[in-house]
């Protein structure tokens, strides 16, 4: 599987930029992973010839968004439970056969103890299930530096 995680900031006025960016590649992704999108609900979403588009909005405040790209001969289906915006985090969670695709955007202000406890959850279904994940985001929290909120991204992880 071929996969790639970009954080926009602002899909909307970086599409010619993100077509470049995916042509120079000489290959398709499978999925192709953006957050902090910036769209609204009433905004045209990135739409591109070879993909499925996936998204989901801020509606209350700016900024934020996640969306997740699909190749068009793939089979996905959102796992509705597992797709929210709230203000702690905004994840967005596709079902391709066994694999689960998911993309996260937690915001700097974003309550960590809360993504945690989302992320705890969404894995145990992972492993109930005995799905294979893979994960693309934007999680504010610095993994170079040893933080207890790095240690507990580890742990979960």
């Amino acid at each position: 599987l071929k996969c790639l995680h970009v954080n926009a900031q602002s899909a909307r006025n970086k599409v010619p930029d993100i077509e470049l960016l995916l042509d120079q590649f000489g290959f398709l992704f499978d999925i192709v992973m953006l957050t902090e999108t910036w769209y609204s609900d009433n905004d045209n979403v990135l739409s591109l010839p070879a993909y499925n588009t996936h998204f989901l909005n801020r509606t209350s405040r700016r900024g934020g968004g996640v969306a997740l790209l699909s190749r068009r001969d793939m089979n996905c289906e959102f796992l509705i439970d597992y797709c929210t915006v709230t203000k702690d985090y905004e994840v967005l969670c596709v079902r391709c056969n066994q694999n689960v695709f998911v993309v996260c955007y937690r915001p700097p202000d974003g309550n960590v103890a809360t993504f945690f406890e989302f992320l705890d959850c969404f894995l145990i279904f992972i492993n109930d299930h005995n799905y294979n994940v893979i994960c693309g985001g934007d999680f504010n929290i610095d993994m170079l530096v040893d933080t207890a909120m790095k240690g507990e991204m580890l742990t979960i992880i």
